[in-house]
């Protein structure tokens, strides 16, 4: 019985078994009434004793990722001190800035050294990458040393979270969606540690999500940047609205959060890019009210302070005193100000305080902390210090650290934003001074912390003393450093940053040649046989190694390595140029997809990119965003439509710029009509008809195909002709498959060994039917088919099995019905 139920008849009586069985079991449980009882639902959603919803267990599909929402709803839960009246994000006309970046695109065509190098970082990051997989996958941090994993931040994945723009940057698009699938089912309300780190989880969590959608444009992201948005927004449900440094659940739950009383600026003053942004792409205003909130206490006592301009390294936040004395540019302070520009820039310069704040903060910088160093060659070269004030006095201490490196990047910034030049060139200085600092050490590092002698002035020249040197300076250190308070290297991304930044802004390639020189120092010092690790002394080689890879290593450092050395189309600075390289692109490119890409493909990296290119996403450049968004649409339009996108296809050049073989001829079919010669059922195209392979196919006629072939390209042994009538020849009349000898697969939509597969199966099929046997799909025989009888017998007995078993299984339920009362 079982054989003659193999093949398509077979399929057809089950199918038909299957639908009624699913009707009547349908029918019977919607007419069967509500079933009463007793039992609590433990899947069911509950509200818990403060009123938020507790998600119940189970999973939905967002953008076919499989989606868990935590299981606390923070969104829901009361709130003890609402806002009177809400900040809303900045509306109207966008500044349009001056450009950042030199050039939108590299001039010169190929650069196989920086490809090289590219391809060199790119590696060393799939080898961290991998040993994270390995060894610590869905930990926070991979132990390089150890091959373990541990938590250090909340227990939420950070490392993966991390690195999940960089995956997207280096085309690692198996990576990247193997990343998010772990993301999509982050349970934000369980962290490994009762108080959360608000400044850490959200640079590194919430920013790392967001730019991963921002590049990506993948629902689930945004959904998980929503849940993690509202936990992280209680921690500014307080009698004042100003945040505390850590978040306790339990506490926030109460109603007991209260701000900090000393807390340092870059705390408080590094939420704002990622705040702001989650507003504007969900258009709920109050995550950026909450961050809008500490602008405005930091606004009020810019010019307030000891330093008028600048704020010093504690401040009382919830009593909004600010009278420290201490300030700097580096631990505790550096994020700050580095989001200033960024801030400015991400509101389209709708906010002029953030304007003013910029120009406050960085003209004081320049005349109280930065210092050139006294250097044995003079070197034109800045950096940043330390000051305390005393009685009024303020007291420089020419103290470098790795984390101050930013500073340059945060001018180049700055001034091209401001288009001010002077700020251009102190950015030049900083970054070269971090740049000096890597090659003076012999590992070609710089240290966490070093002390140098500051020079009288900024500018002019700098004869190098001795004799201020201190006689308990080591010998073993470089001429210029009095000491290295911390001779560390934790792999920190502050100086190639700056690099960066300045290799964008000047297009000088002389940034390249100083990324190099710091890159091979660190892969030669940091390298282990897992990935890479901390160094404990940059001042020897083959310094001891800690166990211990920071997260920023492959989320930001190999980055802006990586960066460098590609095109500056990607990751383009200028908000502008992003219509103007989408113009450039072909319909393929413009939606990132494969030319033989699918409908619902089509349609879903349409709606994805959509959505981060739409004007109400991107309020510092509406009218780009508007003329992107434009172009997006067009592109969908014709390859969401068969014909014209048939035409489209038609009208490309035999290779695109990304290397890509389309079609030539008429063979391009996109599968609308049945081929004919097969049977009309299967709908699809699945191949070319039979005459197809008759008539000069990959089949037997070969050599008269490629005989044609060489007469009519010249492409043969004896084809030697002159140049011009090689022009006007070459592919003539082959269409596409024209070179069956090298060029199978150019044809856009063309799989080959499909539809060699579907040809075969037809011969099998033909042959079967001619001597009255039936073949299976992977051509195996069995027994010939029934008569028309037999048929009937089998479809008879089918229905009467499945009407029998749904009224015997009611029966037994109405009679286990009547025992229970």
């Amino acid at each position: 019985m079982l054989t003659q139920l193999q093949g398509r008849p077979g399929r057809r009586y089950l199918a038909i078994v299957l639908c009624l069985v699913i009707v009547v079991f349908l029918w019977h449980n919607f007419s069967s009434g509500p079933v009463e009882s007793d039992s609590f639902d433990s899947t069911s959603p509950e509200a818990d004793d403060d009123g938020a919803a507790l998600v119940a267990p189970g999973a939905k599909t967002v953008d076919s990722f499989k989606y868990i929402p935590s299981t606390y709803d923070w969104s829901k839960a009361e709130e003890f001190h609402p806002v009177d009246q809400q900040f809303k994000l900045p509306s109207g006309h966008a500044t349009k800035f001056p450009r950042i970046q030199a050039r939108s695109t590299s001039k010169i065509l190929k650069d196989n050294i920086s490809a090289s190098r590219k391809q060199t970082i790119k590696s060393k990051f799939i080898k961290s990458w991998e040993a994270y997989k390995k060894h610590a996958w869905t930990e926070d941090e991979l132990m390089p040393l150890s091959g373990k994993g541990k938590t250090t931040l909340s227990g939420w994945s950070a490392q993966l979270v991390d690195a999940l723009d960089t995956l997207w940057i280096m085309d690692l698009q198996d990576e990247f969606r193997r990343a998010v699938k772990e993301v999509a089912v982050i349970d934000w309300a369980r962290p490994s540690d009762p108080k959360i780190n608000l400044f850490e989880v959200t640079i590194r969590y919430l920013g790392g999500i967001l730019a991963a959608y921002d590049l990506s444009g993948e629902d689930a992201l945004l959904a998980k940047a929503v849940e993690l948005g509202d936990a992280l927004y209680r921690t500014f449900d307080t009698p004042n609205r100003l945040p505390s440094h850590w978040l306790y659940y339990e506490t926030a739950r109460q109603g007991q959060q209260q701000a900090d009383t000393s807390m340092s600026g870059a705390a408080g003053g590094s939420l704002c890019v990622e705040f702001t942004r989650l507003s504007q792409l969900t258009g709920n205003d109050k995550y950026y009210d909450a961050t809008e909130r500490i602008k405005q206490f930091f606004y009020r006592f810019q010019n307030k302070t000891a330093i008028p301009g600048l704020w010093p390294h504690d401040m009382n936040y919830r009593e909004e005193i600010v009278d420290d004395t201490r300030f700097n540019l580096g631990a505790g302070m550096d994020s700050l100000y580095e989001y200033l520009p960024k801030m400015h820039q991400l509101l389209g310069g709708q906010d002029p305080e953030y304007q003013e704040m910029v120009v406050a903060a960085l003209d004081a910088a320049k005349v109280n902390v930065l210092f050139r160093p006294m250097t044995p060659n003079d070197a034109n070269i800045l950096m940043a210090g330390n000051v305390v004030v005393r009685n009024g006095q303020a007291k420089l201490t020419a103290e470098m650290e790795h984390l101050t490196c930013f500073i340059g990047g945060t001018y180049a910034l700055a001034g091209r934003l401001l288009a001010r030049e002077d700020y251009v060139d102190l950015a030049s200085r900083l970054t070269n001074g971090c740049i000096w600092a890597y090659d003076n050490f012999e590992t070609n590092i710089m240290p966490e912390s070093s002390e140098l002698v500051a020079c009288p002035t900024l500018d002019g020249p700098c004869e190098y003393d001795s004799s201020r040197f201190p006689a308990t300076r080591s010998s073993h250190l470089p001429d210029g450093f009095v000491k290295v308070k911390d001779s560390r290297y934790m792999l920190r991304p502050e100086a190639i940053e700056s690099v960066f930044y300045m290799w964008r802004v000047t297009g000088d390639h002389a940034w390249r040649e100083a990324a190099w020189r710091m890159w091979e120092g660190i892969v030669k010092e940091t390298e282990t046989e897992l990935a890479f690790s901390s160094i404990a002394d940059v001042k020897a080689h083959a310094s001891t190694k800690s166990d211990s890879m920071e997260t920023f290593w492959m989320g930001e450092t190999l980055k802006y390595f990586y960066l460098i050395f590609d095109d500056e189309s990607t990751i383009n600075l200028d908000d502008d140029d992003v219509a103007q390289q989408l113009a450039k692109k072909n319909h393929y490119e413009r939606l990132r997809i494969k030319p033989t890409a699918t409908k619902s493909e089509i349609k879903k990296a349409f709606y994805s990119l959509s959505k981060t290119h739409h004007p109400d996403a991107n309020p510092s450049a509406p009218a780009t965003a508007a003329q992107s968004f434009s172009l997006l649409s067009e592109s969908y339009s014709i390859l969401s439509n068969d014909t014209s996108r048939a035409t489209y296809d038609r009208s490309l050049a035999p290779a695109s710029a990304s290397g890509i073989h389309h079609p030539r001829g008429s063979y391009h079919s996109a599968g609308g009509r049945p081929a004919s010669g097969l049977s009309r059922r299967r709908g699809t195209y699945r191949g070319p008809p039979p005459s197809f392979y008759r008539s000069g196919g990959y089949g037997e006629h070969t050599e008269k195909r490629q005989k044609a072939h060489e007469d009519t390209t010249f492409s043969g042994a004896g084809g030697a002709r002159a140049s011009s009538e090689k022009k006007t020849a070459h592919h003539g009349g082959m269409g596409p498959g024209d070179d069956p000898f090298g060029h199978h697969d150019d044809v856009l939509h063309w799989d080959r060994k499909s539809h060699h597969k579907t040809q075969k199966r037809e011969d099998h099929r033909r042959w079967a039917r001619t001597h009255k046997k039936a073949w299976n799909d992977d051509g195996t025989q069995f027994e010939p088919q029934m008569s028309q009888g037999s048929h009937f017998m089998v479809v008879l007995g089918l229905l009467s099995i499945s009407l029998v078993a749904p009224a015997l299984y009611m029966s037994k339920m109405h009679t286990k019905k009547n025992d229970r009362r």
